[in-house]
């Protein structure tokens, strides 16, 4: 029997070469692109007959919206890190035609671009959801609104590049030493010269990214603190000294939720980039013109008073709101490290109590599971709010507030915790805050027994 052999054809090259290209075009990353035509002949022969138009639209595609800020913040990095341009990166990155600003994109640009690009969609998808539409954890912006959400991330992004200029001395400063008020103001408007030219609503759209990279600096722990008196988590205000925070560090640190102590220094050049700062906001009344003109939203359209909602039970407008779609979330609001201290009376101060407490509130997706076991135990579902209404972080601290000691002992009878004898006084005892061997010998997990304490 005879075989006839045939050269086998894949379907890929039995298309025409501008499918191809188009195919190409589409991919999302340069790295897709690099797999894409090492993988086929034909995709490898359409890549070297347009190279030049395939490999600029698909960094385009990778870095999405703002490619030249993206590029100029990509290079100003690599010239910084590996180049040690720190005595002119004051210069080049003002320097409009000069080569962070160039347009034609290298290989090494490439891939540099693309991390960056990523930090930027992280930052717009948490932007989005919180400022824009909390049914969507990607985001939701237009073009048009992702163009200036991008470009005012870069801008902020210079100028924590800016702060690590050597044009001033740069030895780090103590937090508890005066840095010499010496900057002349020349000196400080050159670290401010990449974003003083904007128009009011680009300088407001910058300002308004400036607020909201400051709001995930303080919703990172340790920078949230519990006011007792109050009953509310206070969140630390953010120095003018610190805009040396890359929104690298900032959105990694935000995820992590740790605390990463090299952030904590600051040189003179990071003063002298907050004294000009400070200096053009002030001159440019860039708040009043933000609130005013604006409505505290230059960067989303249609939104009115900067926010998507308020809250269902206090009604205050604001940006970081709860529900049942995102539990997990409340870390940002209160860390779960903080939590022993809303515990009622003084078990706060009990070792022993909080010992039990920590592995529960540590353990992954702990406020999942505790706001879904928190609502399903109510005994009046209507003294509190539904589960998918939307509700601020200071709302849900009241309720946290009002059902983790009821649910954290549940957790230790379902255990099987072994409870010792009862203290009297419970968790109002004032000895478990100075005496250890009392708070572990009783459980002052517990109400005060007025039959022995005669209600005091």
């Amino acid at each position: 029997m005879t075989h006839i052999m045939s050269n086998a054809v894949s379907p890929l090259e039995r298309l025409p070469l501008d499918v191809r290209d188009r195919l190409l075009t589409s991919l999302s990353s340069f790295e897709s692109l690099r797999a894409a035509v090492l993988s086929c002949k034909a995709l490898y022969e359409a890549y070297s007959l347009r190279k030049h138009s395939v490999f600029n639209a698909v960094v385009e595609n990778e870095s999405g919206p703002a490619l030249l800020e993206a590029l100029a913040v990509s290079r100003a990095i690599t010239d910084l890190e590996e180049h040690g341009k720190e005595d002119e990166i004051i210069d080049l990155v003002a320097d409009r035609d000069g080569p962070l600003w160039r347009s034609e994109v290298s290989v090494e640009d490439a891939y540099e671009v693309g991390d960056i690009a990523q930090v930027a969609s992280e930052l717009e998808d948490l932007f989005s959801f919180r400022y824009k539409d909390r049914t969507k954890t990607t985001s939701a912006l237009s073009y048009s609104e992702s163009c200036v959400f991008r470009r005012a991330l870069y801008q902020n992004w210079f100028l924590s590049l800016l702060c690590r200029a050597s044009s001033l001395d740069d030895n780090d400063v103590d937090d508890d030493e005066e840095i010499d008020n010496g900057i002349d103001e020349a000196t400080s408007s050159s670290f401010v010269q990449v974003i003083s030219d904007l128009d009011d609503k680009s300088l407001s759209a910058f300002y308004q990214v400036l607020l909201f990279l400051d709001e995930l600096y303080a919703r990172t722990y340790p920078r949230q603190s519990y006011n007792a008196t109050s009953g509310m988590i206070v969140m630390s205000a953010t120095s003018s000294r610190l805009r040396h925070f890359s929104p690298l560090k900032i959105i990694g640190d935000f995820k992590e939720q740790t605390y990463h102590p090299n952030f904590d220094f600051y040189t003179r050049a990071s003063e002298a980039l907050a004294t000009g700062l400070d200096n053009l906001l002030s001159k440019r009344k860039v708040n009043e013109v933000f609130e005013g003109k604006y409505k505290k939203q230059a960067v989303l359209d249609g939104v009115s008073n900067g926010y998507a909602g308020q809250c269902h039970k206090c009604h205050k407008a604001t940006a970081w709101l709860y529900n049942d779609t995102c539990w997990s979330d409340l870390s940002e609001h209160i860390p779960v490290q903080l939590l022993t201290r809303v515990l009622p009376g003084r078990l706060s101060y009990n070792q022993s109590a909080c010992n039990l407490l920590n592995p529960y509130v540590q353990a992954p997706d702990f406020y999942h599971r505790f706001m879904e076991d928190a609502f399903a135990s109510l005994n009046d579902p209507a003294s509190s709010w539904l589960k998918d209404e939307w509700v601020c972080g200071d709302c849900v601290v009241h309720f946290i507030k009002q059902e983790l000691f009821s649910w954290f002992v549940r957790q230790l009878i379902h255990d099987g915790h072994a409870f010792k004898a009862n203290c009297w006084y419970g968790f109002d005892c004032r000895t478990q805050r100075h005496n250890p061997v009392h708070a572990e010998k009783l459980n002052h997990l517990c109400e005060p027994d007025p039959s022995k304490t005669d209600g005091n």
